[in-house]
């Protein structure tokens, strides 16, 4: 009787899900372990909490006049079992970031670990938005600011596979937004680097509703499994809804496995043929017939914000394709 009729199911969905994980993050906040009370770490005072997950907790800091955002890892009784693994995946994130300067990527200044045996990464603050709260708030996107968007997350996605690393949880919340519109990729702490051997055969890495059709089989994923990912974001961003929904992991799986998501034009008409035809390219369930790289993206993204075709791009060979993607080409 609350609900304003009539409703949309899509978004009444999302609102359900969204609960849920702030549930969960509750949850979560109560079980700080020897981070509750915490007031300084390293040379490091801290101001206030940013965030939480499974294997970390972010400050905000400050030392010297200067805020930075730390983050540290997390012991609890929910990750006891993992630690080893967890805290290889924490110092393997900190190397990579420190090792790494680029705009769209969040800047690493220093990581150590403290005289409590606490690990710790002190990052570049961000006084922005997540890309998920940009989704929620403001559709629809103007297409060309959508584009500038994709075209910086392709940006820094092609410098992470340049060097030989995958990072396998690509998704609005783990980027974010500077008030100059900056993108910021984040969260690195599942990332396949070359010399990683973390595998988690038995775990599924990433989060469900962006992984790759691969990824529930296997850890071991290659770059185009990030395009694949910055395929249902592109869609989200374009449309307000991501590409596949439903109400488990075992239905998620199914989903992006097995079946395409609703044109995009149906959702948002005036996306054009163009676009549709990106879209489908990302989000083809089998790698090899993906684009071959993020750079490839820069240039369609580039093209599109500027509202040229995208004649001059090499798509990949054909594959099995939508029903709305064959309709539009005839």
């Amino acid at each position: 009787d609350f609900l304003t009729k009539p409703f949309d199911i899509i978004k009444f969905r999302e609102m359900v899900f969204e609960c849920l994980d702030k549930i969960d993050d509750d949850r979560q906040a109560q079980d700080q372990g020897p981070y509750h009370g915490l007031r300084h770490v390293a040379d490091y005072q801290i101001i206030k909490t940013l965030g939480e997950g499974v294997s970390g907790v972010v400050f905000e800091v400050e030392k010297e006049g200067r805020h930075y955002a730390l983050k540290v890892f997390k012991y609890t009784s929910a990750n006891e079992n993992r630690i080893p693994e967890l805290r290889e995946r924490f110092e393997r994130e900190a190397t990579f970031l420190q090792d790494i300067d680029h705009p769209n990527i969040i800047k690493v200044f220093e990581w150590g670990i403290t005289s409590d045996n606490i690990p710790y990464i002190v990052m570049e603050l961000i006084r922005g938005q997540s890309l998920k709260r940009i989704i929620q708030e403001k559709q629809p996107i103007p297409i060309p600011y959508v584009a500038n968007l994709l075209k910086q997350l392709a940006a820094a996605l092609q410098a992470i596979h340049e060097r030989g690393a995958v990072h396998r949880d690509v998704k609005p919340d783990n980027i974010l937004v500077c008030p100059d519109n900056i993108l910021k990729i984040t969260d690195f702490g599942i990332m396949r680097t070359p010399d990683s051997n973390l595998t988690m055969a038995s775990n599924i890495m990433g989060s469900p509703a962006y992984l790759a059709p691969e990824g529930f089989v296997t850890a071991r994923v290659d770059h185009r499994s990030d395009l694949f990912s910055l395929g249902v974001v592109a869609y989200e961003l374009f449309t307000g809804r991501r590409p596949f929904l439903a109400d488990n992991i075992y239905a998620v799986a199914t989903a992006i496995q097995s079946e395409y998501p609703p044109a995009p034009s149906s959702l948002r008409p005036d996306l054009s043929a163009d676009i549709e035809k990106l879209l489908a390219s990302l989000l083809v369930k089998d790698p090899e017939y993906r684009f071959a790289s993020a750079e490839l993206l820069c240039q369609a993204f580039d093209n599109i914000e500027r509202g040229k075709p995208l004649s001059d791009i090499p798509f990949p060979p054909p594959h099995p394709a939508p029903d709305w993607l064959q309709e539009s080409e005839e």
